[in-house]
Parts: C-alpha cells; sequence; structure tokens
C-alpha cells in the first residue's frame, strides 16, 4: 500500500476513534485506534489515546505498553520523514506510567492473597482480596472471572452477574471465558443483554461451533427463566424485609428515594403439543414499597400500597420508579 494513502487511512481511523472516545463508545474507539496503528504503527496520537482508553477501560498492561511507546516515539520523532503534530499535554507524564504500574503489582498481591485464602478455606478474607484486586485493576480478566466465580459459589447471584457483565465489556476476553460468562447469565433472566456479546464472538471467531449453537438457541422464542431483583423474606408491622443490601447493589442514597414493586408470577401459558410453553399470564402486583434501611445483606421496606391479596412472604420485587434512584 502507498505510504501516504496509508498514513491517510491511519489518520481517518484516528480522527473517528478519537470522537468515539468522546462520545463514551470505547469499543468502537478501541477498535478505531488499533486500525490507524496497523495503518500506520508509529502514529504516536493513536498510541497516547489508545492508552488512555485502556486506563480508563481498567485495562492497565495495554495502558502501560501504548504510553511507553509514546514516549519512546517521541524521542525518535525528530529523525521522523513525516513530523507528526500533537499536543505537548498529550504525553503522559512518566508519574501516570510510574503510578499505573504501581496498581498493577497491588492488585496481582491482593490476588495472590486472595487465592492463598481460598486454598485455606477464608471465603469472607478471598472475597475481600479479590474485590480489592479488581477495584486496582478492572480490565483483568483473570481477577474479573476469579471474583465471579467466588461470588457465585457465595450465593450472590446479582454480584456475579454484574462481574462477569463487567468481563465481557473487555475487547481480549477469550471464547472459553466469554462462553462461560454467557452461560451464568443467560439462566440468569440476562438473555436480552447475552444476545450481542454472541453475535461478536459470532463475528471474530466465524465457524465456532460452540457460539453458533448457544446463538441459535438464544435466538429462539422460547420461555426463559425469570430473576427478579430480590424477593420479600418477612412481614413485620407495615414493613417487610428484603433479601437484597448493599452487597447486591443497594446504596446508603436509596433510602426513602428507592421504590419497589412486589408481584408474583403470572401462571404458565400452555400450547400444543403438550408442554410446550407459550409464555405466562400477567404477573399479580401485591403492592408499593419504599425503601428505609439498607443493610449488608438485606433491606427493609415500607409497604405503601397493597392491591389484590396484599404483600406477603415470598412476593418477588423490582424496581418500580428507576428515575428516582438517578435523582432525575
Amino acid at each position: 500500500m502507498d505510504g501516504s494513502k496509508s498514513l491517510d487511512q491511519a489518520l481517518t481511523s484516528y480522527e473517528s476513534g478519537y470522537r468515539e472516545y468522546r462520545e463514551g463508545n470505547f469499543i468502537h474507539a478501541e477498535q478505531l485506534f488499533q486500525k490507524a496503528l496497523e495503518n500506520e504503527p508509529n502514529l504516536i496520537k493513536a498510541h497516547y489515546w489508545l492508552g488512555k482508553l485502556y486506563r480508563e477501560m481498567g485495562m492497565l498492561k495495554e495502558s502501560v505498553f501504548h504510553w511507553e511507546e509514546t514516549l519512546r516515539l517521541k524521542k525518535l520523532i525528530q529523525d521522523r520523514r513525516l513530523a507528526l503534530s500533537i499536543k505537548d499535554n498529550e504525553y503522559p507524564a512518566l508519574s501516570q506510567i510510574s503510578s499505573t504500574k504501581v496498581k498493577i503489582k497491588n492488585a496481582k498481591e491482593s490476588y495472590v492473597r486472595s487465592q492463598n485464602f481460598l486454598r485455606e478455606g477464608h471465603w469472607d478474607g478471598a472475597l475481600a482480596e479479590v474485590k480489592a484486586a479488581v477495584s486496582l485493576y478492572p480490565g483483568n480478566l483473570e481477577y474479573l472471572a476469579s471474583l465471579a466465580r467466588l461470588q457465585k459459589d457465595l450465593g450472590d447471584y446479582h454480584g456475579s452477574q454484574k462481574s462477569y457483565e463487567e468481563l465481557l465489556k473487555i475487547p481480549t476476553v477469550s471464547v472459553d471465558l466469554g462462553l462461560e460468562a454467557l452461560d451464568h447469565l443467560v439462566p440468569g433472566g440476562k438473555r436480552a443483554f447475552s444476545v450481542q456479546p454472541l453475535k461478536e464472538f459470532s463475528n471474530k471467531f466465524p465457524g465456532n461451533l460452540k457460539i453458533a449453537s448457544r446463538l441459535q438457541a438464544l435466538q429462539k422464542n422460547v420461555e426463559e427463566p425469570f430473576y427478579p431483583l430480590g424477593k420479600v423474606v418477612k412481614r413485620e408491622n407495615g414493613q417487610v424485609i428484603l433479601d437484597i443490601g448493599f452487597n447486591q447493589g443497594l446504596k446508603l442514597a436509596d433510602e426513602f428515594r428507592l421504590k419497589f414493586q412486589s408481584f408474583r408470577h403470572g401462571n404458565p401459558i400452555l400450547g400444543n403439543p403438550p408442554g410446550e410453553i407459550l409464555g405466562r399470564a400477567m404477573e399479580e402486583v401485591s403492592g408499593d414499597l419504599l425503601l428505609t434501611k439498607v443493610f449488608a445483606n438485606s433491606s427493609w421496606a415500607l409497604i405503601q400500597r397493597e392491591l389484590g391479596f396484599g404483600v406477603k412472604e415470598g412476593d418477588l420485587i423490582e424496581i418500580k420508579s428507576p428515575s428516582i434512584r438517578s435523582g432525575n
């Protein structure tokens, strides 16, 4: 390919990637920056912004690599035939690279401690340390997978779903790890969320039978299990205790702001041939609840209104007013 044409294509991809980055479309931005570097490996601006993007995505090692390339190319730029224009503040400071490497080191130490706790059977310690590792290095596939598996083993299904969702957002996720995540998410009521990652895997790895079979099954119009946000575990003096708390994603700021709706599943609608489930009847709403107190794995809610036979133990709950949570 002609050198000038290759550079033009690189700059076009870079500019498109920068626009996607500014709009928060990180996956598309990453793809465009990489395409720019395929056409011009020494395009400093693409290395810099790709490093910045990776840092924001939690992919720390990748971030350090591209920032070190930025510094290396800066020293060589005077000898290049083509001088690339770049703002001085687009060079990562050595302190940024140093602090990122420290995060990588501290995250690894936390992860190693978590694995030692696991071998000794100290589940709480293992969970705390692997959470610390993910907090420091959120783009590390090994750490995220370990957290998701541990949360699943400890019965924190909401937490494990969230971790698996974050894992699927990382561009370098492998097929096996991606399918592990999807095989956990689909039965957990995340069918709609799971379609797009499977399509992306199918495009990236054409001919993979595992991906094709899962995508085909996922796109069929069949009944899927439903997992609500939580359920009512006890009723007492006009209030109820719920089985969700801080560890399932609630926040202190949700108290006296977040509203739930309690309900019961409708009965299955059977079709022909016998046994085929076409869907469910309408859910039966039993009441409106207002969150009043949040604990680690439970919370209290005030019964504001009751319908039908009223709110009872075992009723399922879902957020009634998502806008209240965001403060809108």
